[in-house]
């Protein structure tokens, strides 16, 4: 069990605006586009208040947008081939919930001999809460780290077999759903963090951590 902070919803009190659901979906349809699907991390923080508090439940707690850009760019970095596949999303009032797929492709699929799958997936819930002004104040994310490991050891594999070595080769975004229309798209992946020397690659919290200051 993770023992990760959880973020305390209760720190700015319950909600006293009763919002449009119209607003608060059209603000997570933003933060989706722009980030999961066109992977612009720079005009995604912009869903989200200057005072955010995020926690991931793997890489820890994370205070406002300076932290989170820091956090977003290097980790996508780490995992060039991983992107975010939506499977569902509720909202209550102020709140929403998603659940997704995490997906790497398979780089060897449909070559002569390849057994593997198209892709490999591990899921990912997650919660935010809306602020009003298009931004959200907090997030908190969970996802399924055994199935994150054991995906990762059978694309590596497929890596290895396909000779698929290179950020580039790895980038491959070509099982999107097939609805709504935000949660999906048809261009060849330009992530933001692509061609930036100042961003690192990290893999680890220690790494995060360091990058954070932290240590």
């Amino acid at each position: 069990m993770s023992t990760t902070p959880s973020i305390d919803f209760t720190t700015r009190g319950p909600s006293e605006t009763i919002w449009e659901r119209a607003e608060v979906e059209a603000a997570f349809q933003r933060f989706w586009h722009e980030g999961c699907v066109k992977e612009d991390w720079n005009a995604w923080l912009d869903s989200f208040t200057p005072d955010v508090d995020y926690v991931d439940h793997f890489w820890g707690p994370l205070k406002g947008r300076e932290e989170v850009s820091i956090w977003i760019e290097a980790v996508m970095k780490g995992v060039p081939e991983v992107y975010t596949v939506l499977d569902w999303y509720t909202i209550d009032n102020d709140v929403v919930v998603f659940h997704c797929q995490n997906r790497r492709d398979n780089p060897n699929y449909g070559k002569p001999g390849e057994t593997g799958p198209a892709y490999w997936d591990f899921p990912g819930l997650s919660v935010l809460r809306y602020a009003g002004d298009g931004r959200f104040c907090s997030e908190e994310d969970y996802w399924d780290r055994s199935g994150a490991r054991k995906t990762a050891i059978e694309y590596a594999a497929a890596c290895e077999r396909a000779g698929a070595h290179t950020k580039e080769s790895r980038t491959l975004r070509g099982y999107w759903p097939v609805s709504p229309a935000w949660a999906r798209i048809d261009e060849a992946p330009a992530p933001s963090w692509s061609g930036r020397t100042d961003v690192p690659s990290i893999t680890k919290p220690a790494e995060l951590r360091a990058l954070l200051g932290r240590e």
